[in-house]
This record gives C-alpha cells, sequence and structure tokens, in this order.
C-alpha cells in the first residue's frame, strides 16, 4: 500500500500545475508527493511542495480521498487545499521526484482542460470542490 498526498493550490483564479508525464494522455499533474516512512501526510506535503516548488505551504483543508491501483500497488490517493505561507514558485529539485517534474507553473482555471484535465474536474473547482472532505471512491469520480 502506498499514500499519496496530493494538494491543490489556487492564487488570482489560478491553479498550480507540474508539468510532468501523468500518463499517455496528459503530460501535466497537480502537485503531489510520496510519504517518507517517518512522515505524517502535512510533513509530507510540506517537504514535497518544497522540493517541487519551492513554496512553503500549509493545510486549508482536506478536499477527497481516491483510492486506485497502480502497477498491482494499491494507493491511497488523499487531496488537499493548501495555501502559501511564503516563497516565490521557483525551481524545482532535480532528482528527488518518483517522476520527473519539467516545469512548474500557476494556469488560470479556465485552462485547465488545454492542460489534459477534465470538464468534471475543472467545474469541481469553480463549484469550490462540493463533497469537500469525504470518500469519493476512484479519482474519476471526481474527474482524475
Amino acid at each position: 500500500m502506498k499514500i499519496r498526498p496530493t494538494w491543490i493550490l489556487i492564487e488570482d483564479g489560478c491553479i498550480l500545475l507540474l508539468d510532468q508525464n501523468v500518463n499517455s494522455s496528459r503530460k501535466w499533474s497537480l502537485p503531489w508527493g510520496s510519504l517518507e516512512e517517518w512522515e505524517t501526510l502535512e510533513n509530507g506535503l510540506i517537504r514535497e511542495m518544497k522540493e517541487e516548488t519551492w513554496l512553503t505551504v500549509k493545510i486549508k483543508k482536506l478536499l477527497y480521498i481516491n483510492d486506485f491501483f497502480r502497477n498491482d500497488t494499491y494507493v491511497l490517493h488523499v487531496m488537499f487545499l493548501v495555501e502559501k505561507v511564503w516563497g516565490i514558485l521557483g525551481d524545482k529539485i532535480d532528482g528527488v521526484d518518483e517522476e520527473e517534474i519539467r516545469w512548474v507553473k500557476m494556469v488560470p482555471i479556465t485552462d485547465i482542460e488545454k492542460y489534459g484535465f477534465t470538464e468534471k474536474f475543472k467545474k469541481i473547482i469553480e463549484m469550490n470542490f462540493p463533497d469537500a472532505g469525504n470518500y469519493m471512491g476512484i479519482k474519476s469520480n471526481i474527474g482524475l
């Protein structure tokens, strides 16, 4: 089993995305990470966000819990809404991620379909994350 914290940072109508191979149809992703054996969800999220973006964030609220299988491994996907505490979006730290990150940037929410995200996911964001704090089953239930 693997626990995969994922987070959403929204500022001024834009969402933070990573240029990273997700699958054959999508090259951009939400920031996500893996936990070290000794980490809490919060500590792992803060560490990963700093490694990927140079930003320091704090958890604002739990959005959704989903699960799925990846390469015969059960993955618990825990999504949070975060807010920036300090920092300027910068370069990622090379060599620390499972999947190479080529770029990080803030993208207007209105444009996320151009980055491979579904209309369903865009509507969930625009509706301010209805059903936040709940187990939602498979990721496609929230448009991912």
